[in-house]
């Protein structure tokens, strides 16, 4: 029997915490206090997983730069205004995280969150004593699905990439992934699909989060 993989890393939003809502109720009202029409809900979380200003570079690409800048901030306005009380985590994720844990197993995060935004979502779950290590797009040499952001925090792990695993649930962690040498699970709860998971380079696919806790070996 393969032994559990150590360390394991997630992805945050769509994989713990469900930012789903949020994030598109965000990128509304940027939209509204700049008067400019909303993308649809899919396209929205369709770029979920990069990190903000591409995300925007992709979703408004007829918009001057200018403009697309002055949204980014109307967004980063926003999401502190009203969005925190929209996350929520996904049912069971974080007692999968405390369960790896209690057992001593290595965990660390890998998100396309900026820091703020990540260090706000440790403290609000308490989960900086969970969490070996941690990496934001602000650290990141390059941003998902380059691969510099796993490998470093792997390096912060003591990880070996033949042991270690990263679970996401965008085509972006699993470019990353595949990118680093490390295998990938995708998670089907949050913004993209199975096939577009395996597309990506997901090895396997987990549909629910006690499924993903058997085959990391705490269930």
């Amino acid at each position: 029997m393969m032994a559990p993989p150590d360390p394991v890393v997630f992805d945050l939003d769509g994989t713990l915490i469900d930012s789903r809502d949020a994030i598109v109720a965000t990128v509304e009202h940027a939209c509204q206090a700049l008067h400019i029409p909303s993308p649809s809900r899919k396209a929205i979380l369709d770029g979920v997983g990069l990190p903000l200003a591409t995300m925007f570079e992709r979703l408004f690409c007829n918009e001057p730069s200018g403009r697309r800048s002055e949204l980014v901030e109307a967004y980063k306005t926003s999401w502190l205004a009203f969005a925190d009380p929209l996350l929520r985590p996904y049912a069971g994720a974080l007692e999968l995280v405390h369960s790896l844990h209690r057992e001593g197993r290595s965990v660390g995060i890998a998100t396309s969150k900026s820091r703020r935004g990540l260090d706000r979502v440790l403290d609000r779950y308490a989960m900086r004593d969970l969490i070996g290590g941690h990496r934001s797009v602000d650290e990141a040499r390059a941003p998902k699905p380059a691969p510099h952001m796993l490998i470093d925090l792997l390096a912060d792990l003591d990880g070996d990439t033949d042991r270690a695993v990263m679970i996401g649930d965008s085509s972006y962690d699993m470019g990353m992934a595949r990118a680093a040498g490390v295998r990938a699970i995708g998670v089907t709860w949050g913004v993209h699909d199975a096939e577009r998971l395996l597309e990506a380079g997901a090895d396997e696919i987990v549909t629910s989060v006690d499924a993903l806790a058997v085959r990391l070996g705490v269930l």
